[in-house]
């Protein structure tokens, strides 16, 4: 009977450590972030959902996971993602609002408003290419984010935002 319970024993130890490594992220982490990524449509033919409800949702998400090592570092790539989207929908959003007729350049106006969300978004596009440095080589489902499409892509962002940018400090 002792060798019974100590296989009992040891099945319930050898369960609750891989229950344990899972809710630690230690296991099943990339899977977790690849279920959200298939839940919101996210890959290699779009980076990040387009709305700013879809980009709250999926942050939230994303922020939920107890992620460590490589999991960590692509969620920590993703979240710049999401806040350089936010920062361009909230620059689309004010660009649209400028009077160029009679500008207001106070800090409320959308004219610094705008140029303050382009260059946040500037600023998160660096920083997703930076922490991407950080994900191992052969990250597997996330290829996408190492490949020089990601870098191409996040660098016409920033391209595209720069000479806005001047011409909003032109302005104001």
């Amino acid at each position: 009977m002792g060798k019974f319970k100590k296989l009992i024993f040891l099945i319930i130890f050898i369960g609750l450590v891989y229950f344990g490594a899972i809710q630690l992220g230690f296991i099943g982490g990339l899977d977790q972030v690849k279920a959200i990524d298939a839940k919101y449509g996210v890959g290699a033919g779009k980076l990040i959902p387009a709305t700013m409800d879809e980009l709250e949702q999926y942050g939230s998400e994303l922020q939920g996971l107890n992620a460590s090592g490589d999991t960590k570092e692509v969620v920590a790539v993703k979240l710049e993602l999401i806040e350089m989207q936010k920062s361009l929908l909230e620059y689309s959003e004010n660009v649209s609002q400028i009077d160029f007729d009679a500008p207001n350049c106070s800090v409320s106006g959308s004219i610094v408003k705008a140029r303050n969300a382009a260059e946040k978004a500037v600023h998160n596009a660096d920083n997703a290419l930076q922490k991407r440095n950080n994900l191992s080589k052969n990250i597997s489902g996330f290829g996408y984010l190492i490949h020089e499409d990601f870098d191409t892509t996040l660098n016409a962002v920033k391209s595209s935002l720069e000479g806005p940018i001047n011409t909003l400090k032109t302005i104001c």
